[in-house]
């Protein structure tokens, strides 16, 4: 969960103090090495120091997208997760 923090807390910051409600969804609970669950209390907690309501803040675990650095993910399960996400949530601008 410290990526979005290192790369895209300025942006996501800006969007904020725009009035522009977002949402932070994670591909993965980072569960490689058994700490889904302390990676998903710590990106609600990120989301909470970003103003992120916690119903906007996701980790996901989908079976096909599971943590693994020796693993290379299905780029079309990742869209189209993805495009679920901006139908279910109206999501209208995607970084």
């Amino acid at each position: 969960p410290d990526d979005e923090c290192l790369f895209f807390n300025p942006t996501l910051l800006g969007l904020i103090a725009r009035n522009h409600q977002g949402h932070l969804i994670v591909l993965s609970k980072g569960n490689y090495q058994g700490l889904g669950n302390l990676r998903e209390n710590e990106l609600k907690q990120s989301c909470f120091h970003l103003g992120i309501p916690s119903n906007h803040c996701l980790a996901l675990n989908i079976s096909e997208l599971m943590d693994n650095p020796h693993l290379w993910w299905n780029e079309k399960i990742i869209a189209s997760t993805i495009d679920h996400y901006l139908k279910h949530f109206q999501i209208d601008f995607l970084i």
